[in-house]
């Protein structure tokens, strides 16, 4: 997605498309989970990107209002305490 993003505005051209529309879902659980250390330093086109995702009208409504607090507490709980063994596993990666 970097890659990608560094050279043009959404992952498929110059225009929001239904590859952007694929990816928000994974990208925002990943938010939502308190991951977004993941690419925040390291990757400022999906940064941008996901910031500029979050700005569409429709995100709201269809990433974050249906989600109960007791869940949207719980994820950033458990996602945080995973943290360390994710941002483990990353680092073996690269």
């Amino acid at each position: 997605m970097e890659k990608t993003l560094a050279q043009q505005a959404w992952l498929a051209g110059d225009s929001f498309s239904l590859a952007d529309i694929a990816m928000t879902p994974y990208v925002s659980r990943l938010d939502m989970l308190g991951m977004a250390q993941m690419w925040e330093k390291t990757r400022p086109g999906l940064t941008d990107w996901f910031a500029r995702i979050k700005a569409r009208p429709a995100f709201k409504h269809a990433f974050l209002d249906w989600c109960p607090p007791d869940l949207t507490d719980d994820l950033l709980t458990f996602g945080r305490q995973s943290w360390p063994n994710v941002e483990r596993l990353l680092a073996k990666g690269n």
